[in-house]
């Protein structure tokens, strides 16, 4: 099994690649859906790994969130390493989930202190407007993708395949 920096490697150079194909034979995914695709592909590589079922000790994803790594000990406290958090679509999927639980406090302390400095109508107004931005299907395909893929490898990586019993 690859150390952490050795994932990281492999998952920038093979998304780095990916980037020298789509400009090299004009690949007909837009740009935008590209950046998108990469932003969650390192996302998923720098702050979401399947290693943060180690996030009680020292690992590289908990580490990069700085200061807020701390939020990822708990999880790494319930989580068995190589357990389910290594598998192909509920590891991943629970991170997600997850990141969500432990956000969700956050945004709502943060949406308390805009109503204090900003009113609430300014807040109103604001939750509005993000309510109208439409998210199209192209664009979420290529958020997951590229969040998914960076799982997958690292998983490949570390001689875990779909086809194992119970590594869906």
């Amino acid at each position: 099994m690859p150390a952490g920096k050795v994932h990281t490697l492999v998952n920038v150079t093979l998304l780095g690649s990916a980037w020298l194909l789509h400009f090299a034979f004009r690949m007909p995914v837009p740009l935008p859906e590209a950046l998108l695709f990469s932003a969650t592909y390192l996302a998923g590589t720098y702050l979401m790994t399947p290693d943060l079922d180690l996030a009680a000790g020292h690992v590289d994803a908990k580490t990069n969130w700085g200061p807020l790594g701390f939020l990822w000990v708990p999880f790494g406290m319930l989580s068995k390493h190589r357990g389910r958090n290594h598998s192909w679509f509920f590891g991943p999927t629970v991170r997600l989930l997850y990141l969500a639980l432990i956000m969700t406090p956050l945004v709502y302390l943060l949406r308390l202190l805009a109503v204090q400095i900003l009113g609430e109508s300014t807040v109103l107004h604001w939750q509005d407007s993000l309510r109208a931005i439409s998210v199209s299907r192209t664009v979420l395909l290529a958020l997951l993708l590229g969040y998914f893929i960076s799982q997958w490898i690292h998983l490949v990586l570390d001689g875990e395949f779909p086809w194992a019993p119970g590594r869906l």
